[in-house]
């Protein structure tokens, strides 16, 4: 794969996209083989494990805030987000044939060769498990150490999706009021538990950002099947909230259908988000789990 370095430009402590108080982290501009640029942001330890985290359904990086805050995690491990083409600070391509599976697969693939990951763990919330699937499906997962699904989406499936999916259309309106009442919504559906703070104003303003014509690509665009799912044999994570009203609990008995060595973790009394509603169990699953996996 040709892949062009990346900018790197470190940005202090409080500075940049993150609020005072937050660690300093690298930003990297990374261009992609078909020249959209991704904004990808380096946390934690350098010469530690590496996790890459991949949000979902036009969200951005900032979901991560409570794992790359976490000192525990930043000092054990090097920690990734970024945001994918059409959403955050990434490059918003016109052609809705910019957003399919092939091209968001290769994205994954450029971060990890650019930034010289040694077998990161895959974190894929949502949505970003579709991406996750056009990974494996077109690179294999031999330059992964393991995934960690949460709330993520193995296969399309709609008995498989939640009530709260009826807004995604209507998301992706190119009428401003129709497309922000949407939003609102569907905000307020990723939570059963207060994720605290201003977590719920953030996600849904950083939703904002990615334009109408981006949500209906992502939306239309083609993605691996079930079969992507035949040859993963690194250890595997489905984190997933029994109170999910966005993708069903029972997308994770299914990925686990899929990859049988799969161990699902169901969170009592949490929503969509575990990562948001109970960060501390969150990130202690994952560092447990990623230290295993990387041994």
């Amino acid at each position: 794969m040709n892949v062009q370095p990346s900018c790197r430009e470190p940005v202090a402590s409080g500075a940049g996209a993150t609020p005072a108080g937050d660690p300093a982290y690298t930003h990297h501009a990374i261009k992609t083989p078909d020249g959209v640029t991704l904004a990808v942001q380096e946390w934690g330890k350098a010469d530690a494990p590496a996790i890459v985290f991949i949000h979902g359904f036009s969200a951005a990086h900032l979901v991560w805030r409570k794992q790359v805050e976490d000192p525990e995690l930043a000092s054990a491990f090097r920690l990734i987000t970024f945001d994918t083409r059409g959403s955050g600070l990434s490059g918003k391509p016109a052609a809705s044939d910019a957003y399919d599976g092939a091209r968001l697969a290769d994205d994954i693939a450029t971060v990890i060769d650019t930034l010289s990951l040694e077998r990161p763990v895959l974190v894929a919330w949502s949505a970003g498990g579709l991406v996750a699937g056009d990974y494996v499906a077109r690179h294999g997962d031999a330059a992964i150490g393991g995934l960690v699904f949460v709330g993520g989406i193995f296969v399309r499936d709609p008995d498989l999706y939640g009530p709260a999916t009826v807004d995604l259309p209507a998301m992706a309106s190119p009428d401003l009021a129709t497309s922000i009442g949407a939003s609102i919504r569907f905000v307020a559906a990723q939570f059963e538990r207060d994720p605290g703070g201003e977590a719920d104003r953030e996600l849904l303003a950083t939703m904002m950002m990615t334009p109408p014509h981006v949500r209906r690509a992502l939306l239309a665009r083609s993605a691996a099947g079930a079969d992507a799912w035949s040859g993963v044999r690194v250890p595997m994570l489905i984190i997933h909230g029994r109170r999910d009203r966005v993708i069903r609990p029972a997308m994770a008995e299914e990925g686990r259908r899929l990859v049988p060595h799969a161990t699902i973790a169901m969170q009592e009394g949490i929503g969509h988000a575990p990562f948001l509603e109970d960060p501390a169990t969150f990130n202690r699953q994952l560092a447990e789990f990623v230290r295993d996996a990387t041994a």
